[in-house]
């Protein structure tokens, strides 16, 4: 004998299911997708502050914890990457792309990653002199009494360019009462088209950066309080790209694809570095 309350439980339980189902598909999209896209948005989710992916040629972020003003200085251009679309950056458009976050980034420890592709650097020494390509600037804080210092990671350019390697630059530069903090790679060797993955610790005392998974280079902050006091947890700003202004070779066209920029809640192990590479490898 077949009772209503049979099929009211079974329909009950079909409900369910189909409800979990949709709750679910809508989580994996909220979290931006990571089947569809760079694997290690799913593997380090609870971890990330903020993410832009670039997909569908947007510059708006993908996930964030609070409202983000978003600037462009001449108009975006994007380019195909190997999770979809990228920024495309360099000396073709000069356009360059400005976020302000609630609080600045470098206000607490945390880790900020992208990836770069290369896309038409000249070999080294094949031309006579060639621009500095900025792929990140962090500045200051709102409000700071010194508003010119930056964190910058960017490919260096030289006037006499003949005999210089490509070298990758990190630099922390004026901070009132402390020596500016370099940090340099030479002959990255790095070929067009390939992707590299570029993480950046900011810890307590010290700062890093760590290159396609490699142990990270680490630097004191030599004046903390100073530090603290310029990059406070007032809104701040974080960019990629140049402008035309910065270009002194405006012969040459040389361009980047720079993509997957993930802030982190905080900073990352080697060993979690090693893994976010592999992820996206």
């Amino acid at each position: 004998m077949f009772h209503k309350n049979n099929l009211k439980d079974r329909l009950l339980s079909i409900y369910t299911i189909c409800v979990i189902a949709v709750v679910c598909t809508l989580d994996i999209t909220a979290q931006g997708s990571p089947a569809q896209g760079n694997p290690a948005v799913g593997l380090f989710n609870a971890e990330i502050a903020y993410y832009f992916s670039y997909d569908e040629d947007s510059v708006e972020p993908d996930m964030s914890p609070a409202p983000v003003k978003v600037e462009n200085i001449g108009k975006p251009e994007f380019a195909d990457s190997k999770w979809g679309r990228g920024l495309h950056i360099g000396t073709h458009t000069g356009a360059r792309t400005i976020y302000t976050l609630e609080k600045n980034v470098l206000s607490s420890p945390v880790s900020i990653a992208f990836w770069l592709q290369p896309k038409s650097w000249a070999k080294p020494g094949s031309v006579p002199e060639r621009s500095t390509l900025f792929f990140l600037r962090i500045r200051a804080s709102e409000y700071s009494q010194n508003p010119s210092t930056v964190l910058t990671v960017q490919r260096i350019g030289y006037k006499d360019a003949v005999k210089r390697p490509d070298q990758l630059f990190m630099g922390l530069i004026s901070v009132p009462d402390s020596k500016n903090l370099y940090f340099a790679k030479d002959s990255i060797g790095w070929k067009n088209d390939e992707w590299h993955l570029v993480v950046i610790n900011r810890e307590v005392r010290r700062i890093g950066i760590s290159i396609d998974g490699l142990d990270f280079s680490y630097k004191e902050i030599e004046n903390v309080e100073s530090f603290n006091r310029i990059f406070s947890p007032k809104p701040g700003s974080l960019s990629p790209g140049n402008t035309p202004a910065e270009f002194f070779n405006k012969e040459l066209i040389e361009s980047t694809v720079f993509d997957e920029l993930i802030i982190f809640k905080r900073p990352l192990t080697i060993a979690e570095v090693k893994k976010l590479y592999e992820a996206g490898k």
